[in-house]
């Protein structure tokens, strides 16, 4: 099938299912989903469905024609399916098979895509299809565009027609595609993609560019306001393509996209808000001409499955019974699959328990299809307790002879049982009329029929989406619910899928329907049609057949835990394929080859007996089939091509040292207002210079050459096409270059920590390296009001500051906190908006909030936490000793009574700071006894307290405190602070400060809770 067939077969077949064939949009855009087909019809109430070609242009991916997989302008066959169908997967799958591709010979996949597309303001949730390992598809149900929420969900599929034609075709490079008519694509499209290549990262002028920006953007904006969405949008769909260019020419950082991204965004939002008001002014025709939307139609096997288990639904079950619960839907992400799992059994254990209905341990299995919860024994009946509910005194409620009077009556009424129901029961306080009232004993068959569909809708997901016309939200759409206690079938609904004890195998080796009764069942059914149900037996099967196939390989897998969840998480049928590459891809640094093999690729890389890389990976295929030609070719094809590229930005990078890549830095900006990347360099070495008199002064000079090179690597192309990489790359490329180990260390260590749970600097050249580069950014965007409101946090504010804080915590660097933030706000005064020491104070109040939230998610008690911050925060690690000592004393009988007399001298000083005249204390005017003791005590103790301070000794400062318990307690027995003689009085308030004084450099005791 040549490349002409492929698009029209496809046109074909959606055109067959109702679509209509729409044409290419001829404005420059970066995918299909920029098309207003898609974009802007996929807004409003309005059905819509349809497919065409799109010309896409990605100036990033361009490739000088060089690559045999990348491209800077390609095709994709959009299809929009609005609202979706439920069985729109089987219709993509119908597509492929249209193709040519037949799913039983290949290890077809849905892998988690959370798709965004910030410029558009749209977002959906689905997967990219992998065949053999090679994506071919996104599959979206898009759930927000222009940020406009969609109403009806629409299904976007997203087809890589070239992939698929040289899957078909069996040629290895693009450019080698039988376009059709006697040309291969290499005829139809090279010489552009050169030339493009060239202009997009060569000659592209940003200048230029920038203006272009700006006058696309308020022309956009213009003719929105006129009303004209659709050439107010091609305005938008420029201010796109611009940005992408200036990307490509590398002239926008890392930390400026936000920005840019931020004001398309608002275009795009613009139209989409214009649109819709458009088409409701209309009257939205089409939706008019269709009659509205109606409901899907109802699958008749499901009805008559309703019925027949209506009547089942209401046979008793008179003993201890297992119940089983089976959720069935579109593949879930694998990352999600474990802990919704482990959630919905928790959820029916609570279910059971809230009802008091005695059972068993609960189980918990999954399948990318499906969550799985058994429980072996559940209850019949729920607990009965017994209840005797008191009314009036019997005296008042009944005559002489027994007949009842009015509150006999109403008292019956109200507890809806007769008069004759009523008994008499003596109190301490006399006889009353009462009624014995009986709870539970309901059947668990009817609380579960009636309470789960509760639960199934409060299974946490971190993303959850709608689907059709359903205002549900779920992991993914779902499809069926199996529901059984003791064989019988649990009758309810939710989102329109009704419950029995139907469920279907493999999606290609088993995907018939089948009915299951038990556990058992439905685990030997899933087995027989190629669903292994426990993830722990996959997970068993996996890792035997990895070892197995490593072995023939004359090595041994390298084992990632992660990857192995992961892709446990990926199949039902799992099998592992070997494949092979050149060797000469060897000389690729190991870190990018198992990057592209495993974080990409979901395979394993494989190492011989002397810990080397051997040319080969291991993929695990979710085809149970033992032989997969077709397979194993796919996953070499995509690996070859990933370390294609790999090789490619390799050898561009290293004409170049990393030295010489910071040239690049100079026309990249870091963020809008506050210069370039090369800017923010050197405000890091000066910096590191501030900080030089606390450290070391080896440390301090590897710390200084580490930030002149950090950010160098982001101006190379291995870290533009592998993200992930950036710091790894730097690291690498230092140490081919010679750099001294410590700096080499430090240019990768500077970006950690990278979130909650990443490691931290080792080296002190590190940690120095990145505290100034995280300091930096905060102070910059502080400097530009772009403080974090909120959740908003685009710039990671949050994060960084978190960084910044665990370094000095963990490194137990004694860096003034002060120093480092005043350092850095002096350095950014350039293009300050506001006065320099309001900035500065708002930022140390931003790290103030976060170290107490990092304290308090740690376990430290809030008001201990508080009291610590309090008494100053300047010095981090010194702050975090203090808490820690607190936290060890709290809780014991001396250090609540201290907290007590400490509060007590707070509010002493708090009332007499206006009345008393301050003093300096003349132990002169002391008088003896609890006076005199107190002061003797506090003396004594003082200066054991500043000793263990100096010697960061806390829990001895702590100690040597609480020994004024007894003696604080007395004196406020014995003595009366605000005595008439003004004299004394100023004295004893003078010796209540010098000790609040002294002992607040540990905390601000008064902050302490005493309950």
């Amino acid at each position: 099938m040549n490349f002409q067939e492929l698009i029209l077969a496809l046109q074909s077949f959606w055109a067959q299912q109702g679509c209509i064939v729409a044409q290419p949009y001829d404005v420059e855009k970066g995918a299909g989903t920029g098309n207003p087909h898609t974009f802007l019809r996929s807004l409003g109430p309005e059905p819509w469905n349809v497919a065409y070609v799109e010309p896409c242009r990605r100036p990033t991916d361009g490739r000088y024609g060089e690559n045999p997989n990348r491209l800077g302008a390609y095709y994709q066959f959009q299809v929009i399916l609005k609202p979706s169908p439920k069985d729109v997967m089987d219709l993509y799958l119908r597509s492929l098979s249209a193709l040519g591709i037949k799913p039983k010979e290949h290890d077809i996949r849905f892998v988690e895509d959370d798709w965004e597309q910030p410029t558009l303001g749209a977002w959906g949730l689905g997967w990219e299809v992998w065949l053999d390992g090679m994506e071919i598809t996104q599959f979206t149900y898009f759930q927000q565009v222009g940020g406009i929420e969609c109403r009806p969900v629409c299904a976007e599929l997203t087809y890589g027609i070239e992939r698929i034609a040289t899957y078909l075709q069996g040629v290895d490079s693009i450019f080698d595609i039988d376009w059709g008519g006697g040309f291969t694509y290499r005829e139809v499209h090279q010489q552009t993609e050169v030339e493009w290549s060239k202009y997009n990262f060569e000659h592209a002028d940003p200048a230029v560019l920038f203006e272009l920006f700006k006058h696309h953007y308020d022309e956009a904006t213009r003719l929105a306001e006129l009303g004209l969405v659709y050439p107010s949008y091609d305005n938008a769909l420029k201010c796109s393509h611009v940005f992408n260019t200036l990307d490509a020419r590398g002239a926008i950082s890392v930390s400026e996209r936000a920005a840019y991204i931020g004001r398309i965004r608002n275009l795009a939002r613009l139209s989409a808000k214009t649109f819709v008001q458009e088409r409701e002014k209309l009257g939205f025709p089409i939706l008019a001409r269709a009659g509205g939307l109606h409901p899907e139609d109802e699958d008749p096997d499901i009805a008559e499955t309703a019925t027949m288990g209506a009547a089942l639904g209401k046979m008793p079950v008179d003993g201890p019974a297992e119940l089983l619960l089976e959720l069935g839907c579109e593949e879930i992400p694998a990352r999600f699959l474990h802990d919704a799992a482990s959630s919905f059994a928790d959820q029916v254990v609570a279910l059971l328990d809230g009802h008091s209905i005695e059972h068993g341990q609960a189980r918990a299995f999954w399948t990318p299809r499906r969550l799985c919860v058994t429980i072996d024994t559940v209850g019949p009946r729920s607990a009965t307790t017994e209840e005797l509910v008191k009314g009036p005194p019997a005296r008042i409620s009944f005559e002489a002879d027994g007949t009842p009077r009015v509150p006999a009556i109403k008292f019956a009424q109200s507890q809806a049982v007769s008069v004759e129901d009523l008994e008499r029961v003596t109190t301490d306080k006399g006889e009353y009329v009462a009624v014995r009232r009986t709870t539970g004993g309901v059947q668990s068959a009817l609380l579960l029929a009636r309470d789960l569909p509760d639960v199934i809708a409060a299974i946490p997901w971190p993303k959850s989406m709608r689907w059709g016309s359903r205002d549900e939200r779920f992991v993914r759409p779902l499809h069926w619910i199996v529901a059984l206690l003791g064989g019988v079938q649990l009758r309810f609904e939710w989102a329109e899928v009704r419950s029995g004890n139907l469920t279907c195998g493999h999606r290609f080796f088993g995907n018939e329907t089948f009915p299951v009764w038990s556990y058992e069942t439905l685990r030997d059914g899933l087995s027989a049609r190629h669903v292994t149900l426990e993830p722990a037996e996959r997970s068993r099967i996996i890792e035997g057949q990895l070892h197995q196939e490593a072995g023939e390989l004359g090595g041994e897998p390298v084992m990632d835990r992660t990857l192995l969840r992961h892709v446990t998480g990926l199949v039902e049928a799992p099998r592992v394929v070997a494949g092979s590459f050149d060797p000469d891809f060897l000389r690729l640094p190991r870190e990018v080859i198992e990057t592209i093999l495993t974080y990409h690729q979901k395979m394993f890389a494989v190492q011989g007996s002397d810990g080397r890389l051997l040319p080969a990976f291991l993929g695990v295929s979710n085809n149970p089939e033992i032989h997969q030609p077709a397979t194993r070719t796919g996953y070499e094809k995509v690996a070859v091509a990933r370390l294609q590229d790999g090789v490619f930005f390799y050898e561009n990078d290293r004409k170049l040292s990393l030295e010489e890549h910071g040239a690049e830095l100079e026309r990249i900006t870091f963020l809008q207002g506050a210069g370039t990347l090369a800017d923010k360099v050197r405000r890091l070495v000066n910096l590191i210079d501030v900080l030089g008199q606390f450290v070391d002064e080896t440390a301090v000079a590897d710390a200084r050459r580490a930030a002149l090179l950090c950010k160098n690597d982001l101006a190379t192309a291995m870290v533009g096409e592998f993200p992930e990489l950036q710091g790894t790359i730097g690291r690498i490329y230092a140490r081919l270059d010679g750099e001294p180990t410590m700096v080499a260390e430090a240019v990768f260590e500077h970006y950690l920590p990278r979130g909650a749970d990443d490691l931290l600097p080792i080296t002190i050249p590190g940690a120095l390296a990145g505290l100034v580069d995280k300091i930096d950014t905060l102070a910059a965007c502080f400097a530009l009001g772009r403080v974090p409101t909120g959740s908003a946090d685009p710039f990671a504010l949050r994060r960084a500051a978190l960084g910044i804080l665990r370094i000095l915590m963990a490194r137990d660097v004694h860096l003034p906190l002060s120093l480092l933030v005043g350092s850095a706000v002096s350095g950014v005064s350039e293009f300050l908006e506001g006065d320099r020491h309001a900035v500065a104070s708002q930022l140390m109040d931003f790290l103030r909030t976060r170290l107490k939230g990092l304290w308090t998610s740690a376990g430290h008690a809030t008001d201990l936490a508080e009291a610590v911050l309090s008494a100053g925060f300047h010095d981090v690690a010194d702050s975090h000793s203090r808490l820690e000592a607190l936290s060890q004393l709290k809780g014991s009988e001396d250090f609540a009574s201290l907290t007590v007399s400490f509060k007590r001298i707070g509010n002493i000083l708090r009332k007499s700071a206006e009345k008393v005249e301050r003093v300096e204390l003349n132990a002169g005017l002391l008088e003896d006894g609890a006076e005199r003791a107190l002061h003797d005590a506090f003396v004594a103790s003082k200066s054991t307290v500043d000793e263990a301070i100096h010697r960061e000794d806390h829990p001895a400062a702590l100690a040597a405190m609480v020994e004024l318990r007894g003696p604080l307690a007395t004196f406020f027995d014995d003595v009366m602070v605000m005595t008439e003689d003004a004299r004394v009085r100023a004295n004893r308030v003078a010796l209540l400060t010098a000790i609040s004084e002294a002992f607040g450099q540990i905390a601000d005791f008064a902050a302490i809770s005493t309950d």
